[in-house]
């Protein structure tokens, strides 16, 4: 590898043992710098071979980390991660990955925050706003659906 490459393999590697990285944003960081797309090819690939990038372990921690600190549901999880253009077998493995019984948790969580703050007492209005709420927040309807009768079944 020439000494150009080297140097710019160098600062990729500084760059994605900071934080976790996809191989699309590393190629568009790639794409500034005055090299040819074999030269980007070969720089993803050995970013690739030393674990420095992985589109699997990014897609993980970004749904761990979106349930976790932005409450997103897995449909704009799944959304996120395809604009990002993480690979659909990445992205199914992510969601599969995160664990239900915390996943409802989250979503009880938050529906039961927003409960609080509606105005209305009629209770069929109050469960269509939770239900647009959570379906917003990218929550699949079945696991909406089981949530509220959860929450509902306290209540009544």
């Amino acid at each position: 590898m020439e000494k150009k490459l080297e140097i710019i393999l160098a600062k990729m590697q500084k760059i994605c043992a900071k934080n976790e990285h996809y191989t699309f944003e590393i190629q568009k960081k790639l794409s500034n710098f005055e090299i040819n797309s074999d030269e980007i090819s070969e720089i993803i690939e050995v970013l690739t071979k030393e674990k420095f990038l992985d589109d699997q372990r990014f897609a993980n921690a970004f749904a761990i980390d979106k349930l976790k600190f932005n409450y997103w549901g897995k449909k704009k999880i799944a959304f996120e991660l395809k604009m990002k253009k993480i690979d659909n077998f990445f992205i199914q493995n992510a969601l599969n990955s995160l664990d239900e019984e915390k996943y409802c948790e989250v979503l009880e969580n938050e529906l039961r925050k927003k409960l609080k703050s509606l105005k209305t007492s009629n209770l069929r209005e109050i469960k269509m706003k939770l239900f647009s709420f959570a379906q917003t927040r990218g929550f699949e309807s079945d696991i909406i659906s089981k949530v509220l009768g959860k929450i509902f079944a306290k209540n009544e």
